[in-house]
């Protein structure tokens, strides 16, 4: 059985250590091409810009449209067509940023 590609937080993209970043999906469409199916190890909330298409989170058929807005948490699973058309952002973060706001 072939393994699901797992893709990391990089907190040292920007030479600082970062706990929060927003991409667009037109820079992550490099990774969705090698890995379409992928786990991430990280918080994501995606919001959906421009066009329509199916994807797939922890086998559940998504139809996703401008002004969607997609949240998942680490360890789910994400199918993506190899070549998406959707237009967006993620705001990626990773778990110590949500406890830096609610450690009390």
């Amino acid at each position: 059985m072939k393994s699901i590609h797992r893709y990391h937080f990089f907190q040292g993209k920007y030479g600082k250590e970062l706990l929060v970043d927003l991409v667009s999906i037109s820079d992550i469409n490099k990774y969705i091409e090698v890995a379409p199916t992928h786990r991430l190890t990280y918080y994501d909330i995606t919001f959906i810009t421009d066009g329509r298409e199916k994807i797939i989170v922890n086998q559940h058929k998504l139809s996703v449209q401008p002004g969607d807005v997609i949240c998942s948490i680490p360890g789910e699973v994400w199918s993506w067509p190899k070549q998406t058309v959707l237009q967006g952002y993620a705001l990626l973060f990773e778990e110590a940023f949500l406890l830096s706001f609610f450690n009390g």
